[in-house]
């Protein structure tokens, strides 16, 4: 299991709207025993009045003294809309290479798939053609070789319509 002391984590996401198709991502920054830089754009179509289904790709590197990962992978999502609330479900699949050092020398390489089930949800406030929001999710699937060392992940985002 990762052990990860003084994580910083900040998860912005951006989106832009036109019509039904939306298009945004998120961009997450992780500092302290790891590093952890993570791109994650997404397209959305607006399917129903309150509710958007969509795509999404990612990229996350971590990084620590004995090991390095790069992982990349997809998948889908849904958020449907209750007045100011949202909900939230995506699933994705990731595939992650993983170089550990090992001690005495020597490099071992791990390379396995991982599957990610986010639930979610927030709350998001217009102000003035600006949308700012803030939730949680956890992913339902998180074990010993999730990506990440929680389950657990709060963001916070800004939308802005064209």
């Amino acid at each position: 299991m990762k052990k990860i002391v003084g994580l910083f984590f900040l998860m912005g996401t951006f989106m832009f709207s036109q019509s039904k198709v939306q298009i945004g991502g998120g961009l997450g920054l992780g500092f302290g025993d790891q590093t952890t830089i993570e791109i994650a754009p997404n397209v959305a179509y607006r399917i129903l009045p309150n509710v958007d289904v969509g795509v999404e790709a990612n990229y996350t590197y971590n990084k620590d003294d004995n090991f390095k990962q790069n992982a990349y992978g997809g998948g889908v999502f849904a958020r449907p809309y209750f007045g100011n609330f949202f909900g939230y479900g995506s699933y994705k699949i990731n595939q992650v290479n993983t170089d550990i050092d090992l001690i005495g020398g020597g490099t071992r390489e791990d390379d396995r798939t991982v599957d990610e089930l986010w639930l979610g949800g927030g709350y998001r406030t217009n102000l003035g053609g600006v949308t700012m929001y803030a939730g949680a999710m956890y992913d339902v699937l998180h074990n010993d070789d999730s990506l990440y060392s929680s389950g657990f992940r709060p963001y916070v985002g800004v939308g802005i319509g064209l």
